[in-house]
């Protein structure tokens, strides 16, 4: 499915479910497969095809950024998590609350994961908590907004790193373009900010961006729809440098 034009994020999180069904199938009592690391990676390489096309991420984001940034536990924990389900049912809990203590289980591992990975700095730094993000019930995150999440897009220092540019500076001014540079400091971008703030009702940081976009529907639209706005502008005025240097 394609990044830009294909189906949102919310009908390709339902397709994905019924893959999860499929893999499922009787997972707590084959979930000791998981303890294989050829069966482990097996099922995971599955759900990551999935998690790039949930988040429209590009192929070089990790698995880790890519099932925070679609809000979906990795596919090990869920396999796990009807295992307890299973026990704690035998053990005489209920099954309604056998679920609840199991998926609270599968979260805290999942942001345990998160915190100890060593890579995804960017990402791990405005996503430091994933129940935060994961259980909102607001926004899609589309093609440009997950640029900006990963760090991987039309950013000269990310450009350069996997060839395509020959040198990390803006297109706009003398600073070196990064994410952070580009959302938060470039010149070029200042009204989308100062909309950005005006929504929010105060400045809007890398440490406080996730926070304020997720408050209201509102909040979603205003932040992360001039965020979208910056990254669709900058590849326009990319594209057209590239055709006027031909």
């Amino acid at each position: 499915m394609p990044n830009i034009g294909g189906p949102g994020q919310k009908k390709m999180m339902v397709m994905a479910g019924v893959v999860d069904s499929i893999i499922l199938y009787a997972a707590s009592v084959w979930a000791g497969a998981m303890k294989v690391k050829l069966h482990r990676d097996r099922v995971i390489r599955t759900q990551r095809r999935m998690l790039l096309r949930i988040a429209h991420a590009y192929r070089p984001v990790s698995t880790n950024a890519a099932s925070v940034i679609a809000g979906v536990i990795p596919i090990d924990l869920k396999i796990e998590e009807r295992a307890m389900i299973r026990r704690l049912v035998q053990t005489g809990t209920n099954m309604k609350e056998a679920k609840v203590r199991a998926r609270g289980t599968a979260h805290d591992t999942w942001q345990q994961r998160w915190q100890n990975y060593g890579r995804s700095a960017w990402t791990k730094r405005i996503i430091p908590n994933i129940r935060i993000w994961a259980d909102r019930s607001k926004g899609e995150v589309t093609y440009q907004i997950c640029q900006a999440l990963t760090g991987h897009g039309n950013f000269g220092s990310y450009l350069k790193r996997i060839g395509k540019w020959e040198q990390v500076g803006c297109l706009y001014c003398d600073r070196v373009d990064t994410v952070e540079h580009t959302v938060f400091s470039c010149g070029r971008w200042e009204a989308l900010r100062a909309e950005m703030s005006e929504t929010a009702g105060q400045e809007v940081t890398p440490e406080n961006w996730i926070g304020l976009a997720t408050r209201t529907e509102r909040d979603w639209r205003g932040i992360m729809g001039a965020v979208e706005k910056i990254m669709t502008l900058k590849e326009q005025d990319l594209r057209r440098r590239e055709r006027e240097a031909e």
